[in-house]
């Protein structure tokens, strides 16, 4: 989910580790 982190990169990060 890359382009997740890209737009909310601050809350995305917890669900890609």
């Amino acid at each position: 989910m890359k382009g997740l982190i890209l737009g909310s990169s601050m809350n995305t990060w917890l669900v890609e580790t």
